[in-house]
């Protein structure tokens, strides 16, 4: 009895040490889907987009560059007196000798032209301008003449003078100025009196009184509605308008040197004012022949022209993720509604509600427009309205300087090209790319002026659809040539 009762517990213990291999089985089969789960990639997060292949060729073919050859007829290449103003620009371009302290040159901060150098700059690349109408952050030149003259004499840029300019030509560049030009005017003053000269002084600029008032009354305001801004004007900020416009005006600054300008005779003035502008013109010529080539997205959009459906069109550079960029860039993240045409910007200006930063408070297009109109280089100026490039001044002739709307709006930046850049945003603010996208995907900031433009919101695009729309933005990245290098 003993022994059986023994046995039997033991039979019993063995019996509990064994499991069935069918409960074994059920008890393994969340573990397994545990494991698999964890295994498999993550599935990114990026929505589709419905667009047919002909929506979707019709929509690149908009935001495709015209061919180069198309741009060297238009801007006549082969022209010789074109040729020769180019290779003067070129000279003009890559010389430090016109910035004030010497070491500066256009090639220091926008980079180099029509070389295989690779190379980031905090200023935008001077590339595809052909089919840009007006020029600055916030668009205070109406040509690419009148802007690199502006260059010249801006503080915060070469920081010379159109007097030290006209001495370059004289003492650097004499023989390709003659070559197009002509001979210098007989009453341009010598090199030793003209490196001391300077430039005369710009008129002093003032908002319009309303429009003032208005920033003034918007300054640290996340929302400003009209019927505010009207009862501001009428009790509250009326007598507080002087103190505005003086306050947003961008009032010039008055150098040691601006005087003897006005010393010289008004033939030496008119002579260095001639000289100045010549050279400018051959600068821009130069510059206009820069334009972009290799672009991945120009490739698969020149692929797609002849494929049957836009998979057999992807390749090098532009594969899925950047299709998927693309279809987000034309659908839910708007970019298309600014970034459009050839060079991906809409030639508009906008407010983007960017915070204040420093004591600095930039007004951006409510300013040019004032500078625009007022530059004597300008289309409206006299120095400029004999050239044929400066004939059609319509734009300028159009432009409001009440529109409180141009209250802290810059222009639309190309998107070509935005590797060459070591900072974005019309103040740098920005040290990537991504960094620009985070905030255009949720614009909080409080606006430093004016009010955030009515089509700018939050976009709630995931991480994954921002990568997308990344690897589109690089994919518009390609080589800056000029047209008028030898190939």
């Amino acid at each position: 009895m003993l022994q059986r009762t023994v046995h039997r517990h033991k039979v019993q213990a063995a019996q509990k040490g064994r499991r069935s291999p069918v409960w074994l089985s059920m008890a393994l089969v969340p573990l397994i889907g545990l494991a698999y789960v964890i295994m498999q990639p993550t599935i990114p997060r990026v929505r589709d987009v419905p667009l047919s292949d002909d929506q979707l060729r019709a929509q690149v073919a908009a935001l495709t560059l015209p061919p180069t050859d198309a741009l060297a007829q238009r801007i006549i290449v082969g022209d010789e007196k074109t040729r020769l103003k180019a290779n003067l620009g070129r000279l003009i371009y890559e010389s430090t000798w016109l910035s004030r302290d010497g070491k500066v040159s256009c090639a220091s901060c926008h980079g180099a032209i029509g070389t295989t150098k690779s190379e980031r700059t905090p200023a935008s690349p001077l590339v595809n301008l052909a089919w840009q109408e007006w020029f600055g952050v916030a668009g205070a030149s109406d040509s690419l003449d009148a802007a690199v003259l502006a260059a010249c004499e801006q503080p915060e840029q070469l920081d010379s003078s159109r007097a030290v300019v006209a001495a370059a030509a004289r003492s650097l560049w004499s023989r390709e100025y003659q070559a197009i030009f002509g001979a210098l005017p007989a009453a341009l003053p010598p090199v030793e009196r003209l490196v001391g000269t300077g430039s005369p002084e710009l008129p002093q600029l003032r908002l319009d009184v309303a429009v003032a008032a208005t920033g003034l009354a918007s300054i640290g305001s996340p929302v400003l509605l009209d019927d505010i801004i009207e009862q501001s004007l009428r009790e509250h900020i009326a007598p507080a308008a002087e103190l505005a416009r003086r306050t947003l005006s961008p009032m010039q600054v008055s150098r040691p040197w601006q005087h003897q300008f006005s010393q010289l005779s008004a033939a030496e003035a008119a002579a260095v004012n001639k000289v100045f502008i010549n050279l400018g013109h051959a600068l821009s010529t130069y510059i206009i022949g820069a334009v972009t080539v290799d672009a991945p997205f120009d490739q698969f959009a020149a692929r797609l022209t002849h494929s049957t459906n836009v998979n057999e069109a992807l390749g090098p550079g532009f594969g899925a993720a950047e299709l998927q960029g693309l279809k987000l860039f034309l659908g839910p993240a708007k970019c298309v509604s600014c970034h459009n045409g050839a060079t991906l910007a809409d030639q508009n200006f906008y407010n983007l509600g960017l915070s204040q930063r420093g004591t600095r408070l930039d007004a951006g297009r409510a300013v040019a427009v004032l500078q625009a109109a007022a530059n004597p280089q300008g289309c409206l100026g006299s120095a400029l309205n004999a050239e044929p490039l400066a004939a059609d001044c319509a734009k300028t002739l159009t432009l409001n300087p009440r529109n409180a709307a141009a209250l802290g709006a810059f222009r639309t930046p190309s998107l070509r090209q935005l590797a060459s850049k070591t900072s974005y945003m019309h103040d740098n603010r920005f040290a990537s790319l991504d960094a620009v996208l985070s905030y255009l995907n949720d614009p909080r900031d409080v606006p430093a002026i004016g009010n955030r433009d009515a089509h700018l919101s939050p976009l709630a695009l995931t991480k994954e659809e921002l990568a997308a729309v990344g690897a589109f933005l690089n994919s518009l990245n390609g080589r800056i040539i000029s047209l008028f290098h030898a190939p």
